[in-house]
């Protein structure tokens, strides 16, 4: 009886990446006229999906080793981080960025906080106003 095991990312096999790229270069033009929408946001669209819910995919591979489509994943993605950032600038150029929220916990009665103080915090702004309105006191 022979077992085999094979550790890591199991590599696709050759029939599933002629697959792919049959999708990417006839699928896609097809698609994209049925849903009388550009082949640009098609892929854009499939290119979120591929990333978000099956990076391990012969997709997400073929997607990487593409110029084309990788070159557009980057620049969608610098895009998207530049976006954020001005977000984040005033006029002047400045960045606002909010300043941590400190906490500071009375001690529990153990012998270690008994002897260094209670439990001290620093966390993000958005993520103590989310516990707010979740309804926590305590911050994970």
């Amino acid at each position: 009886m022979k077992i085999d095991f094979h550790f890591g990312k199991k590599d696709p096999t050759w029939k599933m990446r002629i697959a792919v790229a049959l999708f990417f270069a006839s699928g896609v033009p097809f698609l994209s006229k049925i849903l009388r929408t550009s082949q640009e946001s098609l892929l854009d669209f499939i290119d979120e999906v591929v990333k978000r819910y099956f990076p391990e995919s012969a997709f997400n591979e073929y997607i990487l080793q593409s110029d084309k489509h990788l070159q557009r994943r980057i620049k969608k993605e610098v895009d998207k981080a530049l976006e954020e950032f001005q977000e984040l600038t005033s006029d002047d150029g400045s960045v606002s960025i909010e300043a941590p929220i400190f906490i500071e916990q009375e001690p529990d009665g153990s012998d270690a906080q008994t002897l260094l103080g209670g439990e001290m915090r620093l966390t993000s702004p958005w993520v103590a106003n989310s516990e707010e309105i979740n309804g926590k006191q305590d911050l994970p």
